[in-house]
């Protein structure tokens, strides 16, 4: 076999897609971090159960709205 025969280089990664390879990295770093928080909330909530009941929230009736002070009166310019 006098042919030679020509090497193929292997292909490179382009800077495209190492930035989505680091992106995606990233993603499913966060991704998991949130998973297991969110499994820790919930175990953690299931095994405090309260004893007492919340204190009931006040209710505040006549709050004040945006329109219900007089606007300041801007001058002019010259």
């Amino acid at each position: 076999m006098t042919e030679q025969r020509k090497k193929r280089t292997p292909k490179k990664f382009t800077g495209g897609a190492k930035v989505t390879i680091a992106a995606l990295s990233v993603l499913s770093f966060i991704s998991g971090w949130n998973l297991i928080a969110r499994h820790e909330n919930r175990s953690a909530q299931a095994d405090t159960s309260p004893s007492t009941p919340p204190a009931p929230q006040p209710i505040i009736q006549n709050l004040p709205t945006p329109t219900s002070y007089p606007l300041p009166t801007i001058p002019p310019l010259p």
